[in-house]
C-alpha cells in the first residue's frame, strides 16, 4: 500500500508540474482513485485528501505542492 500512496503522490506532482491546477488534479487523478476516501478537507494551511492507507496527501496552494503524510487522529 505504501508504494501505491507514493505512486499517487507522484501522479499529482507530475500533473502539477505540467501546469494543472488543483481542481484539474482532483478531477483527473484523485477523485476516482480507489485509495481516496472522500472529498478534500480544508485545513488552515491547505487541503487534505485522506487515503484508505491512513496516509494523506496535502496540497499547498501557495506553492502548488503535494506532500504525503499521515492523517491526523480525531480526538
Amino acid at each position: 500500500m505504501e508504494g501505491t500512496s507514493h505512486s499517487l503522490l507522484h501522479e499529482c506532482r507530475m500533473a502539477a508540474d505540467a501546469g494543472s491546477d488543483f481542481p484539474t488534479v482532483w478531477h483527473t487523478v484523485l477523485k476516482g482513485h480507489t485509495l481516496v476516501l472522500g472529498p478534500p478537507i480544508q485545513q488552515p494551511d491547505g487541503l487534505e485528501i485522506r487515503l484508505i492507507s491512513g496516509r494523506r496527501i496535502r496540497y499547498y496552494s501557495a506553492s502548488n505542492r503535494y506532500v504525503l503524510g499521515w492523517a491526523r487522529r480525531a480526538d
